[in-house]
């Protein structure tokens, strides 16, 4: 701290939603060795300021969602009050520039603006903070401070697409409480900005992949270097922006997919500097560490696009992730959401397929992470679709508890003869749209099947007997055909059949 200043941090503010029912904290900063006490609800709690100036207290659960609570927060002769606090479902969206895509550019956001009546609904967005410097320069400047907004017609541009969708499955399913929205999450990152430094550099992986490129990237160059890498890619940019912009105006029924297909991509990424947000480790410094006393109901990730180039190690970014948040925001059970990715043509051959793969196996492993595949949705060409209603909606509806706790995953394989049946978890009808192609690796090629037999929870799969691998929707921008009785998609996989598991 460079101050002695008594504060509460900026999450914890009028308007805030808590968690209904759960234990939960509240944090901030204030004198060293000073004492904070914490009352809300006559329950009154204490603690000490620790040596980097940081205070938290934990209170009991409130079991209470229709009151309307007062928080006050003392040390010393300083007291703040936090007003109109609720307690209901706390829902953290996190990820990159999918779950960050805004509503004001959803295909129906005139529509929903137009009918939008919510009550006891609120936002907080983290701000964006790229880096703080020793001297505590935050960059960007000028951010604007960040506050709880009602989900209302005025604010409802702001708020992320994925996470407004979400909400309105939540009421549909009949919750009825205060819900309230906090994101954590910014465009075109890989995952390792968001874990810490300590994390990636105990793995020899994670440091070959991330922390060696960003040190070769910035060791041994000037600022004005920086200065010109950045304006070179700029203009960049801008010439592929009137590019885009004048084939969209000569061709005025081109969708915006097929016009990225001819014109091109927004060249990224941008040059790594010592600052970038790119940087590992570096939104985990910044953004992260806003919400790190804050308590959650579940947690949205959305991620993987940008980490397409190095796929192989997704898998453990991605645990990491999940452990390190969970033990940051000291919940150890914290249900994790984590959204599949939809289709796209233009990566690598199949690295979209190996990031989904990985999210797959993730939750496999871990307790309590959930998958939600959105591969029936998505365009070719465009990796930032405005039709966000679908995959919301499913996400929103599997998190409200009242059905499945996932999408259709393989949960067993038997052998038959020259077949093999597939059971499929979260369903109890499952449809096949179109034929079926499966693939199974023979001499090093993947061949193509078919499904022979389709029951209720369950398919057979025509396979030679000395078949081990066999994989369904294993492309970047694959066709999906089999579904459950809620149009959720199977999730694509590549499966062992000896050994039962993912590959």
């Amino acid at each position: 701290m460079t101050n002695n200043r008594f504060k509460l941090e900026a999450l914890f503010s009028d308007n805030m939603v808590l968690p209904v029912g759960k234990a939960f904290r509240i944090g901030g900063q204030g004198p060293i060795g000073a004492t904070v006490s914490v009352k809300v609800n006559n329950q009154v709690q204490t603690t000490i300021v620790d040596k980097q100036g940081q205070w938290v207290c934990q209170l009991a659960p409130i079991n209470d969602s229709r009151t309307v609570y007062t928080l006050q927060a003392t040390c010393g002769t300083v007291t703040q009050y936090v007003r109109d606090i609720c307690f209901g479902r706390v829902i953290l969206l996190s990820g990159q520039s999918n779950i960050e895509y805004q509503m004001k550019n959803d295909h129906d956001f005139k529509q929903m603006q137009a009918g939008l009546d919510l009550t006891n609904a609120f936002f907080y967005a983290v701000p964006q903070v790229e880096a703080i410097s020793a001297a505590g320069v935050v960059k960007p400047a000028g951010l604007a401070a960040a506050s709880w907004q009602p989900i209302d017609q005025q604010h409802l541009g702001e708020l992320s697409a994925i996470g407004f969708y979400a909400l309105l499955a939540l009421i549909k399913s009949g919750l009825e409480m205060p819900i309230g929205l906090v994101s954590c999450y910014k465009g075109g990152t890989s995952a390792s900005s968001w874990l810490p430094a300590t994390t990636l550099t105990q793995d020899a992986a994670l440091t070959a992949t991330f922390i060696k490129p960003f040190e070769q990237a910035v060791q041994h160059k000037t600022a004005n270097q920086f200065t010109v890498e950045l304006a070179d890619y700029q203009s960049q940019v801008t010439q592929h922006n009137l590019d885009l912009e004048r084939f969209i105006a000569a061709n005025p029924t081109v969708s915006l997919s097929d016009a990225k297909n001819q014109v091109g991509h927004t060249p990224w990424p941008p040059p790594m500097t010592p600052d970038s947000f790119l940087r590992p480790s570096g939104l985990y410094q910044t953004m992260t560490m806003m919400i790190q006393h804050y308590t959650f109901d579940q947690v949205v990730w959305y991620q993987g696009e940008n980490d397409a180039p190095q796929p192989t190690v997704y898998e453990k970014l991605l645990v990491a992730v999940i452990t390190e948040w969970r033990q940051l925001l000291a919940d150890r059970t914290l249900p994790y959401y984590i959204v599949q990715l939809p289709k796209y043509a233009d990566e690598p051959h199949d690295a979209w397929a190996q990031i989904r793969q990985a999210q797959l196996k993730v939750t496999q492993k871990l307790s309590n992470v959930h998958l939600i595949s959105i591969t029936d949705t998505g365009e070719e060409h465009n990796i930032h679709p405005s039709a966000k209603r679908v995959p919301g909606m499913r996400i929103g509806r599997i998190m409200a508890g009242n059905g499945y706790s996932d999408t259709p995953v393989i949960a067993d394989v038997i052998r038959k003869g020259l077949t093999v049946e597939l059971t499929v978890n979260a369903a109890q009808q499952l449809t096949l749209n179109s034929p079926c192609d499966f693939e199974y690796l023979q001499a090093g090629h993947w061949l193509k099947t078919r499904v022979i037999q389709v029951g209720p929870t369950h398919l057979q799969v025509a396979v030679p007997e000395e078949t081990q691998l066999l994989r369904y929707g294993y492309a970047n921008c694959p066709t999906m055909q089999l579904f459950n009785e809620n149009t959720d998609p199977v999730a694509p996989f590549v499966l062992n059949l000896q050994t039962k598991e993912f590959e």
